[in-house]
């Protein structure tokens, strides 16, 4: 969906289409009969999981990044002349991913400082991963809280590591940041808003190749016409059978397919893996 979806409901209130509540308030008169409206489906994403080829290498591709990222912090507190590189934690918000505990070790993004060889503190990088709401990108960090910003460490130290996730375990958190957070009733309503508005006015539409399309709803909806008449959202799938003759519809929703959904996994840039 488009950004502008985001003002659609100050759009929908100005022309008085109904919402979610009071459609079902006014269900009699709905043209569009709603299954598993209500119901709720959990979050948690199998670790079973088959991941397509296409997945993997996105993968390989997003933890490639990170660990050069990582890298590239050192690298440049090294340049400042420092020895030993010390982690510090950086208080982070974990409220866009409650349930984090289940797919990394920790939410807490951290900055490097590099000291000098007196101890004398020379340089102080970025937060890292710099991605702050991507859970993924916790997959891959530096290891030690103190070790040695060079090969010639100093003998109490280790030299500094990077943690090398597995790309089963990384496309998995990928996969729960895809879905975010409170989205699916959002998403279904903007797609119900769609078919309630075309519908109950009886306009001019198409169903073609799977793709419902009402040209009249473009003024009401940002240009917006076209909706899939099957996909996925955050935690649910949909599915919509169109009754054309009576300008009636049938809108299912159900639990997303995970294991579909781990075949399409696309690279985007940075520690990002999309799916869909």
């Amino acid at each position: 969906m488009r950004a502008n979806r985001i003002a659609i409901s100050s759009v929908l209130a100005a022309v008085g289409v109904l919402t979610i509540a009071q459609c079902a308030f006014a269900a009699e008169s709905s043209p569009v009969k709603v299954i598993n409206g209500t119901k709720v489906f959990k979050q948690l994403i199998p670790q079973d999981l088959v991941w397509g080829s296409a997945s993997l290498s996105a993968s390989t591709k997003a933890i490639e990044y990170q660990a050069t990222e990582i890298n590239s912090a050192l690298d440049k507190l090294v340049a400042k002349g420092a020895v030993k590189v010390v982690k510090t934690f950086v208080k982070t918000s974990t409220t866009a991913y409650p349930d984090w505990k289940s797919y990394v070790p920790t939410f807490t993004q951290y900055k490097l400082s590099g000291l000098d060889a007196n101890g004398k503190v020379v340089a102080t990088s970025a937060k890292l991963p710099s991605d702050s709401a991507n859970l993924a990108s916790r997959l891959v960090y530096l290891k030690q809280s103190e070790c040695a910003a060079t090969g010639m460490q100093p003998s109490s130290l280790p030299v500094c590591t990077i943690s090398n996730p597995t790309s089963e375990k990384y496309l998995r958190a990928a996969l729960r940041t895809s879905l975010g957070n409170g989205q699916s009733e959002d998403l279904g309503g903007y797609i119900y808003q769609q078919l309630f508005t075309c519908l109950k006015g009886k306009k001019p539409f198409t169903v073609k190749s799977g793709v419902f399309d009402c040209p009249s709803n473009a003024k009401i909806f940002g240009g917006e016409r076209r909706f899939k008449l099957q996909g996925s959202f955050a935690t649910r799938s949909y599915s919509i059978v169109i009754n054309s003759s009576k300008f009636t519809a049938t809108m299912t929703y159900g639990p997303a397919n995970y294991s579909k959904l781990a075949l399409t996994g696309t690279y985007d840039s940075g520690s990002v893996v999309r799916f869909g």
